[in-house]
């Protein structure tokens, strides 16, 4: 029973980055509720919140079927380990978005099966997967919160060129990507404010992906010490083969010069 308990922990268990991702996708998802209950809440935060919803029931499809074809028993992952709330939960419909409460406490659960002490080691040890599956966390939410803010600020200027969930989300893309094509822009001090913690939050994201590719471009600094400890051994073997090869040599020509000595020797005592 234990052997089969670890083995189902084995293959539901992605990493700890990836699984606080979906963990903290799922809370987000359903904290989005509260814009399907109360629509009059904030102008055009419903349709931000359906875009946004759209992303990541993509995101949850992906993750089911990556867990469902990397279980070692599919049908008891899909029928006894909630496979199908997962399933269910992919759906991009306020009503489905009640099932992903399950897929926040299977994540707890597999979580806490891990261990306190595998997960720290993870952390220290993959501290780049883990940074980044935050920066993605981080920019959906910035995202989101930038769009409905914006839209909200937006809203009691005439001269506004902000006016639907569409534009406000293309408007905070192009914003934390620090690309600003300038076709949307916001007019009032709120609006502007929420563009200047977006820029800054977007140079501090792409900031963070360089060091994530540069770790995993650059070698670790063991495997680089062990690379210049074979290049060192490699160059004194090679100079040991050189000297052996002189030495051959001057031992050749001490001979040689040998023999012609006796030779020229014989030949004047004739």
């Amino acid at each position: 029973m234990t052997m089969d308990k670890n083995r189902s922990t084995f293959h539901e268990y992605k990493g700890t980055g990836y699984e606080v991702f979906i963990l903290l996708l799922s809370g987000l998802s359903v904290v989005n509720l509260i814009f399907y209950i109360l629509p009059d809440f904030v102008p055009a935060a419903t349709e931000i919140v359906m875009i946004v919803d759209l992303f990541i029931s993509i995101i949850f499809i992906v993750d089911f079927l990556l867990r469902l074809f990397t279980y070692e028993s599919k049908s008891y992952y899909f029928f006894k380990n909630w496979g199908w709330a997962d399933l269910l939960s992919s759906v991009p419909l306020p009503i489905a978005k009640i099932f992903r409460l399950f897929r926040i406490i299977r994540i707890i659960i597999v979580m806490r099966k891990a261990g306190l002490e595998k997960i720290k080691c993870e952390i220290s040890r993959d501290r780049a997967e883990v940074a980044l599956f935050f920066i993605l966390i981080f920019i959906i939410i910035i995202i989101e919160l930038a769009s409905v803010l914006v839209v909200q600020f937006e809203s009691v200027s005439p001269d506004s060129n902000l006016h639907s969930g569409g534009e406000a989300i293309w408007w905070s893309f192009v914003t934390v990507a620090t690309v600003g094509y300038g076709d949307y822009y916001p007019v009032t001090t709120g609006g502007r404010v929420v563009g200047i913690l977006l820029m800054i939050s977007g140079v501090s994201v792409f900031g963070t992906l360089a060091g994530f590719l540069s770790s995993k471009l650059i070698p670790p600094k063991e495997e680089m010490s062990a690379v210049e400890e074979s290049l060192k051994a490699a160059g004194m073997e090679d100079i040991q083969s050189l000297l052996m090869e002189c030495r051959d040599i001057q031992k050749e020509m001490s001979s040689r010069i040998g023999e012609l000595e006796k030779k020229i020797s014989s030949g004047e005592e004739k």
